[in-house]
């Protein structure tokens, strides 16, 4: 069948209805299934069914861990700290206090109890058919309580600690066997800097408190473990303590579990064959140091180093679990790592985990690129196709490469990065490589860098970019910089400082000028290009090129932050920390703005805005329950754009082909905006001649955009799914 054809087919067919179609109904989003990572809080199983916790939901795995789909109908938004499994219950304790339960492997989920409202559920254990419940308020484990369930979660007593001088001891973390309860506890009023063992032979009626052999100072006691019938504590400072006798007395494990250079265990496990701790090792002149896995396999007699190729953050804790042969470890941003062989190999697992905290987001007709935080990896998709790792452009778990924005023209893609400047790839993304010709360094945290690339702006010819918050240490003080604004008539080729006017904040120790970093820069459509920055100079303007700048303040409040500047309809659109409202607009080109939120949340900041489809969107990103996107047709008035993504921060907007809008979030990865009129080619919101004409050309040129049917083949399927979606309209 002929091109010519279908085209003639297509035609009587859109004459014959064109006049019928108007713009439809808003649709709602939808995750997009990545791209995969995010921080892993907890891990639990029931069965052959695994389940982990993230900061914004519940994923579970029939298949060992290898992969991973989101759980619904948890019935929460506090993260789920603990998971504990009793018959084939799955208990789940979570961050408000509340203890939910699946009889059915996460298919469903109830309220089982809530035995410490408002407090925060720290750890659970199962000794036999009793679950014992550690909460804490306020994160002190002065404040801990020790609760027990005899009926798998249902109800909650409450066991009394012992009292020292009239004040309670806390808890911090249980371990249980039998009658015997060993507490990870501190004396009260340290703060839990003076960590001790509570421990009980009947099953919480009386206590007895045990000192002997745990070193004074041990910033607090908890992960308790044990093999056999030795058991393990894992301490604050003081590294991994021993117990032969069940508790009674204790003694510090040598090499990488105790002094010298004891380390601070963040957490324990315990396989078949084997013992674990990661935590950090200070520095004492000694081979193993820093953030790393310990395995001993002869009950903490001797340590060796288990993490060649883990990629570890310690910034917000790390998380141990293992089976009777697997490990699992997550982190924050490094997602779940596992290991089949006692810690000697390891594989990062993302599939289907989509907790990622979108930091760069992108797009080129119908494909997506999208870069989770604390990484420099840039993920793919496809016309709606899975995500795929497509290119990680610097070393896993170095300090520099965080990928902090991408820009597309054709098939120029440009990755500003944290410290290694600018990545470019002129193929469409089959190949990059280093275009810092021209990119100013700085002596930073870690030594001479390339200044933080967190904006561009331009054409696949001229390109502008922006240098963002870096930190460097000037008149014996650590400050925020940044390095002004660069021009490129290369495509991104080469750089070129174009910093007149403006705003310097400091000299650095050579005399040269620092500024306030810009997190966007924008050109507009009369050419004119604007620049917004972090520390309260907002908004900067320039008339040539960049050659000269300008502040361009008036009507905004003062010291406003600038996160994100864009053309609608022949005005210009300004979002960030602007105080009350979070979205302002200027009608004269940038010379003058007022505020135009009216039903946007109050006292909210604004992350970023997009021009699709004759609407205007705005993300908002607080961590408070007025965070989402929002959408307005005028730009004055706005509504919410869907309620799936009410209350989530969202830090990213983009616009595929066909009037797809795309919201990269904090914790739950990349949504979509399911697509209400996908005839709508042109995306002026009215489906007519103009969209046929225009997916004629995109067929006629075998351009993606074509592939209507997402088959990855542009054939007679195409016009045949567009015509089929041209008659129902939008």
């Amino acid at each position: 069948m002929s091109r010519e054809y279908l085209s003639a087919l297509f035609l009587s067919a859109v004459l014959a209805v064109a006049s019928s179609q108007s713009h439809g109904a808003q649709a709602e989003w939808e995750p997009t299934g990545g791209p995969g990572g995010g921080h892993a809080l907890a891990f639990g199983k029931a069965g052959e069914v695994m389940f982990a916790s993230s900061l914004r939901g519940v994923a579970r795995s029939t298949d060992g861990g290898a992969s991973w789909s989101i759980v619904s109908g948890l019935g929460t938004n506090a993260p789920v700290n603990a998971f504990a499994t009793i018959g084939t219950r799955i208990l789940a304790g979570d961050a408000d206090g509340v203890v939910h339960a699946s009889d059915d492997l996460g298919a469903t989920w109830f309220v089982a109890g809530s035995p410490d409202p408002g407090a925060s559920v720290l750890e659970m254990v199962v000794d036999d058919q009793r679950v014992f419940l550690v909460t804490v308020s306020n994160a002190s484990v002065d404040e801990g309580r020790l609760w027990r369930s005899d009926d798998a979660g249902l109800s909650w007593s409450e066991i009394e600690l012992p009292v020292q001088q009239g004040v309670r001891f806390g808890a911090s973390a249980v371990f249980a066997r039998g009658s015997l309860l060993l507490v990870g506890s501190a004396q009260p009023g340290s703060g839990g800097i003076f960590g001790v063992i509570l421990r009980s032979e009947d099953a919480g009626e009386s206590w007895d408190i045990i000192t002997q052999g745990i070193p004074a100072f041990n910033l607090g006691l908890r992960h308790i473990i044990a093999r056999d019938d030795v058991v393990f504590v894992g301490t604050g400072v003081a590294g991994v303590l021993r117990s032969h006798d069940l508790g009674r007395t204790w003694e510090q494990t040598e090499g990488a579990g105790g002094p010298p250079g004891e380390p601070t265990v963040l957490d324990m496990a315990a396989t078949d064959e084997s013992i674990f701790f990661v935590g950090i090792k200070p520095d004492n002149g000694q081979e193993d140091i820093g953030l790393g896995l310990w395995r001993s396999d002869d009950l903490g007699q001797t340590w060796e180093r288990r993490d060649a190729g883990l990629h570890l953050e310690a910034t917000a804790g790390v998380e141990l679990w293992s089976t009777a042969s697997t490990l699992f470890v997550g982190s924050r941003f490094a997602s779940i790592w596992t290991s089949p062989d006692e810690g000697l190999t390891w594989s990062k697992v993302v599939d289907g985990f989509a907790f990622a905290d979108v930091l760069a987001l992108a797009s080129r007709g119908r494909t997506l690129l999208a870069t989770p935080a604390g990484t420099s990896e840039i993920w793919t998709s496809d016309a709606g196709s899975p995500w795929t790792l497509d290119r990680t452009l610097s070393v896993p778990g170095e300090a520099f490469g965080q990928v902090l924005e991408i820009f597309t023209a054709q098939d120029l893609i440009l990755a500003g990065t944290q410290g290694e400047g600018i990545y470019r790839s002129t193929d469409g993304g089959t190949t990059y490589a280093p275009a810092n010709d021209g990119i100013p360094t700085y002596i930073g945290t870690a030594g001479v860098q390339y200044r933080e690339i967190e904006a561009f702006t331009g054409d696949d010819g001229t390109i502008f970019a922006g240098t963002g918050i870096g930190i460097q240490m000037i008149d014996g003080v650590f400050m925020v910089t940044g390095g002004g604004a660069l021009r490129s008539d290369d495509g991104g080729g080469s750089w070129r400082s174009i910093n007149a006017g403006l705003p310097i904040i400091a000299r650095d120790q050579f005399n040269q000028p620092v500024y306030d970093p810009i997190l966007t820069i924008h050109q507009a459509s009369s050419g004119t290009l604007l620049a917004g920055h972090f520390l309260g100079s907002g908004i900067f303007r320039s008339t040539d090129g960049g050659e000269s700048w300008q502040a361009s303040n008036t009507g905004l409040p003062s010291n406003p932050r600038i996160r994100d500047i864009i053309d609608f309809e022949g005005s210009l659109f300004a979002t960030g920390d602007l105080g009350n409202p979070p979205v302002w607009r200027s009608d004269d080109d940038g010379l003058t703005w007022f505020p135009a939120s009216s039903g946007l949340p109050l006292q909210h900041e604004g992350a970023a805005l997009l021009s699709a489809g004759g609407r205007i969107f705005a993300a908002i990103e607080t961590g408070t329950p007025g965070d989402g996107v929002f959408v307005s047709e005028d730009g004055f008035t706005w509504s919410r754009a869907g309620s799936q993504l009410d209350g989530v921060p969202v830090r990213r907007l983009a616009a595929l082909d066909h009037g797809v809008v795309v919201a990269g979030t904090v914790g739950l990865s990349v949504w979509q905006m399911g697509d209400a009129c996908p005839s709508d080619i042109n995306g002026d919101g009215t489906v007519d001649t103009q969209d046929f004409f225009a997916f004629l050309d995109l067929f006629a040129s075998g351009d993606s955009g074509a592939d209507f049917d997402a088959d990855g083949v542009i054939d007679a399927e195409d016009f045949f799914a567009f015509l089929d979606a041209f008659a129902l309209g939008c």
